[in-house]
């Protein structure tokens, strides 16, 4: 029964990717410097860095790395293998590079990790647009941003994140997976500021990922007439903002 509270307390696999850099550059490392004496020790970090080449050993993290980017598909799925041969990781907790840690949010997910549901989610703000949860337009269930989600490891017994979804759209596809296999989620109450690039700085977005972006709502958006609608309003976002050549390609998706 959601709600029944256990009394073990078990331990947090922590998986974050980078992008040609080490976790040692990133605002989430940065972060956590800040109160390293006061990290409570259930929690173990994992970073995968691709098209990386290796220049330090971080503290907190063990980390991989890769010649290739994968993107945050591979990243992901290298953490959750790294994570299951380890029977005393209970949990996964989602972190883009530049999410920033602190004690609060910490003993957060402590607080909450003894409730039996599937999965706990905070409330993420882009400034003060909602971002997750976050019921689109017709969609018979929220939609999720992978990162701050804090998951039972049991979840990712029989699914890893497709490569064909390899940024953008794995944030659709896992939302689609535990709403289709009716998994709980708990939402914890609290607030976290998440940066969002199309929406943070769109001006400074590069085309091919917006137009990733827009490419993930077509294939999971299966009512064609409400994309083609979102599609038009980010058409003429493009068309308003000088970008014509993101314009046109965004067009051909039509």
């Amino acid at each position: 029964m959601p709600g029944l509270k256990v009394n073990i307390v078990f331990k947090i696999g922590v998986i974050s990717v980078t992008y040609k850099t080490s976790i040692i550059s990133t605002e989430l490392y940065k972060s956590l410097l800040k109160i390293d004496n006061n990290i409570p020790e259930n929690f173990i970090f994992y970073n995968f860095c691709n098209s990386y080449k290796k220049v330090g050993t971080p503290q907190f993290f063990y980390e991989e790395y890769s010649f290739e980017n994968g993107g945050l598909a591979l990243g992901y799925n290298k953490g959750l293998d790294y994570f299951s041969k380890n029977s005393d990781v209970k949990f996964i907790l989602f972190l883009n590079s530049d999410c920033k840690l602190n004690l609060k949010i910490f003993n957060k997910y402590l607080q909450n990790q003894t409730l039996d549901y599937d999965f706990i989610y905070p409330n993420l703000f882009s400034n003060r647009l909602k971002i997750s949860p976050f019921r689109k337009i017709s969609f018979d269930y929220n939609f999720f941003i992978i990162s701050w989600l804090f998951i039972k490891k049991e979840v990712f017994e029989h699914v890893r994140f497709p490569q064909n979804f390899w940024l953008d759209g794995i944030d659709y596809f896992l939302s689609e997976y535990l709403n289709k296999n009716n998994f709980i989620g708990y939402n914890m109450k609290i607030n976290i500021q998440h940066h969002l690039s199309i929406s943070n700085d769109y001006k400074n977005t590069p085309d091919w990922r917006i137009l990733n972006i827009y490419k993930s709502e077509k294939i999971f958006n299966y009512r064609k007439n409400v994309f083609r609608f979102l599609l038009l309003k980010g058409i003429l976002k493009s068309f308003y903002n000088f970008r014509f050549g993101l314009t046109l390609k965004l067009f051909k998706l039509f």
